[in-house]
Parts: structure tokens; C-alpha cells; sequence
């Protein structure tokens, strides 16, 4: 078979691009793909920017699960937003990371076998998608309980079905890439070639769903991020009073604006790369006489690099605004346990304090911060602990930002 009569889509690299093959042979389309050898030291530099990152992204993401799962007072509606979006990014260095780097040194062939041919895209484009939506959801539970608890029950009167909705949709999301995408075998001139190609029906169709996952998977959360952050923004000038002088629920808002914004950089500055490539690949001109751009084997490794690098800086959004979890974070990592409870933390005393009925497992997962630090539940500072002052405004100040999260959230 030496001229093909359809247009074919293949995946080089972790990135798919489709030939108009009317009248051009199997030998000019490799001689397009083929690629030089990719020196050592460009591949030492990948390497080390990937294993970066997956240790970064790993181990964050993990951080956060095992804190609030072990963190009894840090088990609210809100954290377990965090914690969904903690385990779909966790599955970003495990399902693309790894596989991005693997195509981009073997370009012009598929080396991995069928299996991770047909979930290779689709375990990407799935993982990615509940991720965004995790984080759109999140962003608007945060605005609603800063700006407007009383529709807060729009993200948690029903936050089992919610989360389960970020998967179903992540998975619809990326199910033609399992449907369309097929292991490819070829012999021609003396050589035995094997492709991963995603088929879609047509260009046209393929067109359509970059489009349509740019606009639910980029475009419409930047937008509803970017509203969120106006009006946010727009109360807050109207307010004259000092930051010094703030109340807590008005420096509350304040952090959370604050998050919010920090969020929306991240999104627009790792995500805007990506986007644009897939929608430049499918509106391009193509023919037996286009070519790619010199810059488009580098653009391509960056533009998914930084993507994928967007998990890394989720935990460290969240750990930098929250320090009731940051102080825990310590706790836990320093394995200072308190015999006596393994349920809350207080923050920056280095171990846990047991709380009353803690055997009872009928006490609400958020008594402690609805009471706040009472007497009888706060750490005795008059042992042989030495404290200082800013440790015990430490817990306070924790336990009245808990508080108020978990009265709005009420």
C-alpha cells in the first residue's frame, strides 16, 4: 500500500496531527514526521524538568489527601472539593506525564503496544477534564461563600452528586478518543512501521470537538473565573474600611479573593498554550505541500509541559491560603502524634490535642470548629511545652477562620 485516499490523524509525540494523503505516498508522509536524533543533552533537560514536576505534583496532591483524610477537623465541604481535585491531579503525573515524555523521544513511531495507544489520549483528556471541572466547581463555592452564602447550597446540598458529575463528564469528554484512536501496522519499504492513530469520521467532525472542548474545557471556566474575581473585586473597593481594622468574615473575603486570583493565573498562564495549539492544529491549512513550523516540536513539549504543571501549583495555592491545613501538613510530616486523639489538630503547637467524646463516632466532623477552642478542649500551655505568643494567636485566629467557613457552609 503505497497512496492512501483519506485523512488520517497521528499521534506523534502526545500530539495529533492529520495529512491530507489525496496523492501523497507513505515514503513523503515519514519523510514529513521523521525527525533528527534528539541530542543527549535536550533529552537530559526533559527528563529533569518532568521528574520535577511529577515529584512536585505527586507528592502535593498527596500531602493533601492524607491531611484531610486524617484531619478530622479539616474535613469540611469545602476541603472535600480540594480533596477531589487533589486526586484527579495525583493522576496527571501517573497517566500523562510519563507518557508525554516517552513520545516526544520517539516521535516517529509508537513503542508502547496497543493498550496504551487506545487509553493514552482518552486517560489524559480525562483526567485533565474532571480536574477542570473540579476547579470550576471549587472556585464557585468559594465566591458563593464569600460573597453570597446564601446560595451556597448550589454547590454543597448535593456535593456527592456533584463530584460524581466531574467524572461522568470527564469521561464523556474524552470517550472519542477511546472510540476513534487504533494501533496501525504498516510494512513499506523494507520497514516495519507502527502508528497510533486517531480516526475521527471526518475533518470536520474532529474540528467540531476541539472546538467544543475548548469552549467547556477552557473557555467557559476562564470566563466564569474572571466574573467571580470582577465582582469580588468590585465590593471590595467599595468598602473603606482599613485592612487593619477588617473583620474576620471581611479578611475572610479578602483571602479568598486573594485565592481566587492566584487560581485564575495559574489556569489562564498554564492552560492558554495548550488551547491555542489544538485550535491552530485544526483550523490550519493542510496539503502535500504544507509544512510544519521549525519551533512546533519545542512549542508543542512546552505548551503540554506547562499544562500538566498546573497541579503542582494547586496544593501550594491552597496550603499558602489555609493555615490551619499548613500547620497540620507540618504536624503530620514531623510525626508528632498525640496519643490521646487522632482528630484535630492545632496549629503550631507541633502535636495534636485530644477533644472530649473523641471515641463517639456519632460527633460532628465540625463541632471543634463550631465551638472554636474552648477551655476544655485546648492544650494545657502551663506543662513542660514551651509556647510562644504567637503560637497561641496561631490557634485562635485558625479556629475563627474554621468557624466562619463552617457557619456559611451551614
Amino acid at each position: 500500500m503505497d497512496n492512501l485516499n483519506s485523512p488520517l490523524d497521528f499521534v506523534f509525540g502526545n500530539h495529533t496531527f492529520d495529512f491530507d494523503l489525496g496523492n501523497l505516498s507513505l515514503k513523503d508522509l515519514f519523510g514529513k514526521v521523521k525527525k533528527h536524533e534528539m541530542p543527549d543533552d535536550e533529552k537530559a533537560i526533559k527528563i529533569f524538568a518532568y521528574a520535577v514536576a511529577m515529584f512536585l505534583s505527586f507528592f502535593g496532591n498527596l500531602t493533601l489527601i492524607v491531611v484531610i483524610l486524617s484531619t478530622k477537623s479539616l474535613r469540611t465541604k469545602f476541603n472535600y472539593y480540594i480533596l477531589n481535585l487533589a486526586v484527579a491531579d495525583i493522576l496527571v503525573p501517573l497517566t500523562c506525564m510519563w507518557l508525554h515524555l516517552v513520545t516526544d523521544f520517539n516521535p516517529s513511531t509508537w513503542i508502547l503496544g496497543s493498550f496504551f495507544c487506545k487509553i493514552n489520549t482518552f486517560s489524559q483528556v480525562f483526567v485533565v477534564s474532571v480536574g477542570i471541572f473540579t476547579l470550576l466547581v471549587t472556585i464557585l463555592d468559594r465566591f458563593l461563600a464569600s460573597e453570597h452564602p446564601s446560595l451556597l447550597w448550589l454547590t454543597q446540598g448535593h456535593q456527592i452528586i456533584v463530584i460524581i458529575l466531574t467524572w461522568v463528564c470527564g469521561a464523556a469528554i474524552a470517550l472519542p478518543w477511546l472510540l476513534y484512536t487504533h494501533l496501525v501496522e504498516l510494512d513499506f519499504l523494507g520497514k516495519h512501521e507502527v502508528l497510533c492513530q486517531a480516526k475521527f469520521p471526518s475533518k470536520d467532525s474532529r474540528k467540531a470537538y476541539t472546538t467544543i472542548f475548548f469552549i467547556i474545557g477552557y473557555a467557559i471556566p476562564l470566563w466564569i473565573m474572571c466574573v467571580c474575581i470582577v465582582l469580588s473585586m468590585g465590593k471590595r473597593k467599595k468598602s473603606d474600611i482599613p485592612i487593619t481594622f477588617l473583620h474576620p468574615t471581611l479578611d475572610m473575603k479578602r483571602k479568598a479573593l486573594n485565592m481566587l486570583l492566584s487560581v485564575l493565573l495559574v489556569f489562564f498562564i498554564c492552560w492558554t498554550p495548550q488551547q491555542c495549539l489544538k485550535l491552530w492544529d485544526v483550523f490550519r491549512t493542510r496539503n502535500a505541500h504544507s509544512k510544519l513550523p521549525p519551533w512546533i516540536d519545542s512549542y508543542v513539549f512546552a505548551a503540554y509541559y506547562m499544562a500538566y504543571s498546573s497541579t503542582c501549583f494547586h496544593p501550594l495555592i491552597y496550603i499558602g491560603f489555609n493555615k490551619c491545613f499548613r500547620h497540620a501538613a507540618i504536624a503530620m510530616i514531623k510525626c508528632k502524634r498525640d496519643k490521646f486523639s487522632p482528630t484535630t489538630v492545632y496549629p503550631g503547637l507541633g502535636s495534636e490535642v485530644p477533644l472530649e467524646n473523641s471515641d463517639s463516632e456519632e460527633q460532628d466532623s465540625n463541632s471543634i470548629e463550631l465551638q472554636g477552642p474552648s477551655n476544655a478542649q485546648q492544650p494545657n500551655l502551663n506543662n513542660n511545652h514551651r509556647y510562644s505568643f504567637s503560637d497561641i494567636q496561631l490557634v485562635h485566629s485558625c479556629y475563627q477562620d474554621q468557624t466562619q467557613e463552617v457557619q456559611q457552609e451551614e
